[in-house]
């Protein structure tokens, strides 16, 4: 996604960084290996085209931690069958949480405010 309404104000210079770094969801899911703990947004800024691009390389990659809260679309690589590839770790549980949780593939790693 370019910027637009903010490019205005910004020198031509940092613009043209910005646009170089952008990707497609495919060559940033092939960015992550095996191993990596990938942070990711929830709610709905959660990057849903980046997971569903992971979650294609399911016998690609072991290990790779997804952590997050109140996940808004039904991931395929929290589905049991993806445990050891992909797995999730939510601070938040949400209903698609709850739901994957009965699988074993996704964790609660509750936060503690106070």
């Amino acid at each position: 996604m370019a910027l637009s309404s903010l490019s205005d104000n910004l020198p031509q210079e940092i613009l043209e960084k910005y646009n170089s770094k952008i990707v497609s969801a495919e060559a940033a899911a092939r960015l992550i290996n095996s191993g990596d703990h990938v942070f990711a947004s929830g709610v709905n800024s959660g990057p849903v085209e980046l997971l569903i691009a992971l979650s294609e390389r399911k016998e690609e990659i072991t290990d790779v931690r997804i952590t997050s809260g109140i996940i808004m679309h039904p991931y395929e690589c929290f589905k049991p069958e993806f445990r050891g590839h992909i797995e999730m770790h939510s601070l938040f549980f949400g209903p698609l949480e709850k739901m994957s949780y009965k699988g074993g593939n996704v964790t609660l790693t509750p936060l503690t405010f106070g």
